[in-house]
């Protein structure tokens, strides 16, 4: 089993980013079973992205970062590309992706031949990994002002996105201890 990896790359490093992965590629051609490990957003996965599937070298598995929801997807070659996702949850987007397919991690077995149903993730309530609670909010009234900071007192840090109308903008202040991270 051969296994690479390259650091990430922004897209005005691409063309290093191809000669790196040209390299790889030409080392592990003696390999049967090869793993590529890499942080990129890769095209058609992700609107902002430094590659595209067409100039991914061939590996067996994919092991990707940077997306932070869960994708498997077996490309023209016969790899499998893996996203795992990641273990907490930034956007209102990544909290959807983690009420339909959990958060976690992919448990990879290549000692048979490897195909898409080698992949098997685990989900991460499984382990005992939890995500941390996310809130979404619309403070529109001096009620809901006064009531949403106590609400946040009962669970760990949450992530919270939300809308605060001007007069409320004080709110932000009392986020600040009771918030792991917010953007309102």
């Amino acid at each position: 089993v051969f296994i690479g990896g390259v650091n990430y790359h922004s897209k005005i490093g691409k063309e290093n980013l191809i000669k790196k992965l040209k390299t790889l590629e030409n080392t592990s051609k003696e390999y049967k079973k090869k793993i590529l490990i890499m942080h990129q957003g890769i095209n058609p996965y992700v609107p902002e992205y430094e590659l595209e599937k067409s100039e991914l070298p061939e590996f067996s598995y994919y092991a990707m970062g940077h997306i932070h929801n869960r994708i498997i997807d077996r490309l023209e070659n016969g790899g499998v590309l893996a996203y795992s996702g990641s273990t907490e949850i930034m956007r209102k987007n990544e909290y959807d992706d983690y009420k339909k397919n959990g958060k976690g991690f992919y448990v990879v077995d290549m000692s048979g031949d490897f195909d898409k149903n080698d992949v098997d993730f685990v989900k991460v309530d499984s382990v005992n990994i939890k995500c941390r609670d996310f809130f979404e909010i619309f403070i529109d009234s001096e009620k809901k002002f006064k009531e949403f900071p106590n609400a946040l007192s009962n669970t760990s840090k949450p992530i919270v996105h939300g809308v605060v109308k001007r007069e409320f903008e004080m709110l932000l202040e009392k986020l600040k201890g009771k918030a792991l991270w917010y953007n309102v």
